[in-house]
């Protein structure tokens, strides 16, 4: 089954919008601001995106990354 394929803008503002619902993150006023994916080759799980470094995100970090990751695997990036 194929994924579907998103911009990176979409990502983007998925991602975003998820990391501003975090409970703590609203709590703390905290401004973290996801920057687009970046496209690499597939890999073996069939992920085709990263995303840089995310500023102001060190006490949010496990679950922001458990958003990413979890992203991945349902979405492809726009080449």
């Amino acid at each position: 089954m194929s994924k579907p394929i998103w911009t990176a803008e979409k990502i983007q503002q998925h991602l975003q919008s998820e990391v501003n619902a975090i409970k703590a993150v609203q709590e703390d006023g905290a401004n973290i601001n996801i920057p687009l994916p970046s496209f690499h080759n597939s890999d073996k799980y069939d992920v085709n995106w990263e995303i840089g470094v995310i500023e102001n995100a060190s006490h949010y970090l496990p679950e922001i990354i458990k958003i990413i990751d979890a992203l991945k695997f349902e979405v492809n990036l726009k080449t």
